[in-house]
């Protein structure tokens, strides 16, 4: 264990003098030795503790193999090698001199597992959906407490249990734009999907025709769109539109950057964004002006953006509509 901590400083060490500005290089001692004194202050970084300890020649830093120990405690660290000027990249922080080692005696004991979360029981007094999660304010007998499980359709007023649930100090949701002082995740109990309603043959028929609408509205651009060239993505990834077109064979499954115009917004379609991107390449009559994307971002037509996503080829997306190529996933930025 020692030499494999010791391997491990080194190997760190070398790895953050390669980023910025380098620290001197880690130098270990040619020998070990034996290091004791009272913890000062304790950091937990990985598997890893690294202690403060008050000793008779002053403090002294060392790493060992995580451990719960508190500060107080008195401890010795064997096989204790010493690492100069060692920075550790988890922490953002460079050590002049520290020992590398292990606890002796029943401190080198492994620290204990946490206990498995304890589960919350109370009524639904609120429920608000969001994303793939549902929110429930719970009346217990402690008072009331916030959960987050896998969406349900529990009604207010419905006792449940929450199980596994984990605690989240300071969680701020995006999608609903709220903070939580504290709010616990888990799933409830006996909880299953929501059986799939039955449609009549006329939804089924509606329900068809909205999809094939859908991607009426998708399959296309605008006809009468003009772009003036926008200059191309830098990058070894980067291509044009109709570089796409033509090398997408070759660029299938891989990721692409374009930049262009979108000239047309598709939103909230099998929950994507869907755009049409053009950047003056390629022509109407060759089919290869036109580029689809989809997207979990925003953006507006007459954006000019950097698109990066994945190349696919010959999607079909069902009732009849299927696309030679398509940019998927994609992030956009402007």
């Amino acid at each position: 264990m020692r030499s494999y901590l010791l391997a491990t400083a080194v190997l760190c060490s070398t790895l953050t003098a390669s980023a910025g500005t380098p620290p001197p290089p880690a130098s270990p001692a040619s020998s070990t030795t034996q290091l004791s004194g009272t913890i000062a202050e304790r950091i937990d970084a990985g598997e890893y503790s690294y202690l403060r300890l008050t000793t008779p020649t002053g403090d002294r830093w060392a790493a060992v193999p995580k451990t719960e120990l508190d500060k107080g405690t008195k401890v010795t660290i064997v096989g204790a090698t010493l690492m100069k000027g060692f920075s550790s990249k988890t922490l953002d922080r460079k050590f002049d001199e520290i020992y590398f080692g292990e606890l002796a005696g029943d401190a080198a004991k492994p620290a204990k597992a946490a206990p498995p979360a304890a589960p919350i029981a109370g009524k639904v007094l609120e429920r608000i959906d969001a994303a793939s999660y549902s929110y429930l304010r719970l009346a217990t007998d402690k008072g009331e407490v916030w959960t987050a499980v896998p969406q349900t359709t529990v009604n207010v007023g419905t006792r449940v249990t929450v199980l596994e649930a984990a605690p989240m100090p300071g969680f701020e949701s995006k999608t609903l734009k709220r903070k939580w002082d504290m709010i616990y995740f888990g799933k409830l109990a006996g909880a299953e999907p929501p059986p799939a309603k039955k449609m009549t043959p006329d939804q089924e028929k509606a329900a068809t025709t909205k999809v094939m609408g859908q991607h009426q509205g998708m399959a296309a651009g605008p006809a009468d769109a003009t772009v003036v060239n926008v200059a191309k993505a830098p990058g070894p990834d980067a291509r044009t539109v109709a570089e796409i077109w033509a090398q997408r064979a070759a660029l299938k499954d891989k990721k692409v950057v374009v930049r262009g115009k979108v000239v047309k917004v598709v939103p909230e379609v099998m929950g994507k964004t869907w755009l049409h991107m053009r950047d003056g390449s390629g022509t109407a009559a060759g089919k290869d002006n036109d580029l689809t994307v989809t997207t979990g971002g925003a953006a507006a037509a007459g954006d000019v953006v950097t698109v990066t996503g994945v190349v696919h080829v010959d999607r079909d997306f069902g009732a009849g509509y299927s696309y030679p190529v398509i940019v998927e996933d994609a992030t956009v930025s402007k």
